[in-house]
């Protein structure tokens, strides 16, 4: 998955793919602000389930992200076929 990330992030540089996926960038900033942020759902310093909502978050974005690289090999594989 992370080759084709770094492939889709690539080609999006070059101005080749544009669908770029702005929902999953912007979750990602979110994510990473929550994730530093002394405020939380569920207070991290209640043993095992003060982590819960942070992992919970983390495996939305990570979802995502697969939707987006699957997105991106499926162009990517209409691109390298002769018309």
């Amino acid at each position: 998955m992370m080759g084709g990330f770094f492939r889709m992030i690539a080609a999006w540089r070059k101005g080749l793919y544009m669908p770029f996926p702005w929902k999953s960038l912007a979750f990602a900033g979110v994510l990473l602000i929550y994730l530093f942020s002394p405020v939380d759902i569920i207070p991290d310093y209640i043993p095992f389930v003060g982590i819960i909502d942070d992992f919970v978050l983390l495996g939305f974005f990570i979802r995502s992200i697969r939707k987006e690289v699957e997105r991106f090999r499926e162009w990517e594989s209409k691109q390298s076929r002769p018309a």
